[in-house]
């Protein structure tokens, strides 16, 4: 299966998985080369969503970048900088209100991705 950048849900069912996988493994103590592999993996995701933000909605970026946080958090350890998820939190703001109808339904909803924990 190949992950389409360029929809959210996609976007969001990777993180939930790649979030799951690092519960999965916090839980289970997993060996040092499992936690580097799936680290990796999460840098690449990382690195391949936060190309495509500016290509998004504004409601579509702001769940993107509130994923790639969460995402960002198992690869490297910490949150993403804050300035730059700042940058996308300021976008859809805007873009709401303006009238943006995309923005309203993910200001309103609960975290989506949010959840994933660290190592």
């Amino acid at each position: 299966m190949t992950l389409d950048l360029k929809d959210i849900n996609d976007i969001e069912g990777s993180a939930s998985l790649i979030g799951a996988e690092a519960d999965r493994l916090a839980d289970s103590g997993a060996d040092d080369f499992a936690v580097a592999e799936l680290r990796r993996v999460a840098g690449s995701w990382v690195d391949s969503v936060a190309g495509r933000l500016d290509s998004l909605s504004a409601g579509d970026a702001l769940t993107a970048v509130d994923c790639l946080d969460a995402v960002h958090r198992v690869a490297y350890g910490r949150t993403a900088n804050p300035d730059w998820v700042g940058k996308y939190i300021h976008n859809a703001f805007e873009a709401h209100i303006r009238g943006d109808k995309t923005v309203d339904r993910y200001l309103a909803s609960e975290p989506g991705c949010s959840e994933a924990k660290m190592f």
